[in-house]
């Protein structure tokens, strides 16, 4: 599929605004974010392939707005390529699906595909996990990051060298024309101007330089440490400084009350967002009354829709 190329990049990390851009490219298409093609796939132990959970996918908000089938008798890889083949045949040329995971998964479907990999300061993926109401600290914050990161380190080598493109979200922002001109040559299309405009058909802004580095102007250097504790390693790994805040591990009261600081605003914020009836009822009806569940899943999912941009 050379047509076919992907987007990686945790979430809150810039992948938005950069799928914007290449949509707004006339000859990319991309559909949004894709991580529906991979989320509902579980190892079959049986065999060197995946199961699908068909319900969990059929109830999947991104795969429903797409109108897409999956074929019952189609499973793990060949379901994949069925479902990218449906979105292909709607894009005019080249058609771009972003993931904010699933590397491992990807590379055994894909292995010869282009994949940009984009980057951005765990620091302020932690805080901005807080805002969309997935976390309630950014010792929690960063685990999305973390776990897109590490799970990317386990399977770039299975990709070709030459088809990876690591970009920065915050060189994108800063230097638009050039990282996208960097990005067209990647992928053998010539730049086009329009992908600089996409804010004319879109909700977001132009390139924002506040964006960039957000969390230096946060006073809380505990919160920005606890951060650094988590993915030192990684965080250094990908060319970024640390803080110089003291790295000192939270004990067991600390973690303990990081735990309950995290799941208690998630449900506060799941119960402002969704209605307490909805969000508790999902929950119930998703372990023990699982006739009922899709009813309060898709009114939760319409609501979501709602906060899109």
């Amino acid at each position: 599929m050379q047509s076919l190329f992907f987007v990686i990049g945790a979430v809150r990390s810039g992948t938005t605004v950069f799928r914007l851009m290449l949509d707004a490219h006339p000859n990319i298409t991309n559909p949004g974010e894709s991580d529906f093609i991979f989320d509902h796939l579980r190892e079959d132990p049986r065999t060197d392939d995946w199961i699908c959970d068909l319900e969990r996918l059929q109830l999947d908000r991104v795969f429903q707005r797409h109108n897409l089938r999956a074929p019952s008798s189609a499973c793990g890889r060949q379901l994949v390529l069925d479902v990218v083949e449906q979105l292909q045949k709607r894009a005019p040329k080249y058609l771009c699906l972003v993931v904010h995971g699933h590397a491992d998964k990807l590379a055994r479907v894909f292995p010869d595909c282009k994949i940009i990999h984009l980057v951005r300061d765990p620091r302020d993926v932690a805080y901005s996990c807080i805002g969309m109401g997935w976390a309630g600290n950014t010792y929690f914050g960063v685990d999305l990051w973390r776990e897109t990161e590490k799970n990317w380190d386990l399977a770039k080598h299975l990709f070709k060298k030459t088809n990876i493109l690591e970009l920065r979200f915050k060189k994108l922002i800063e230097h638009p024309r050039a990282e996208l001109q960097r990005v067209c040559s990647f992928l053998d299309i010539p730049f086009s101007e329009s992908m600089l405009n996409y804010s004319n058909n879109s909700n977001y802004g132009p390139p924002n330089p506040g964006a960039i580095e957000q969390w230096r102007r946060n006073r809380d250097r505990r919160a920005i440490a606890l951060v650094e504790v988590k993915v030192r390693d990684l965080l250094l790994d990908r060319g970024y400084e640390l803080s110089g805040y003291p790295l000192d591990p939270p004990g067991p009261l600390e973690r303990l009350r990081l735990a309950w600081e995290n799941k208690a605003y998630k449900w506060e914020f799941g119960c402002r967002r969704y209605g307490p009836v909805n969000f508790f009822l999902e929950k119930l009806t998703r372990r023990l009354a699982k006739p009922f569940h899709p009813f309060f899943f898709n009114r939760m999912a319409d609501i979501d829709q709602l906060h899109l941009k």
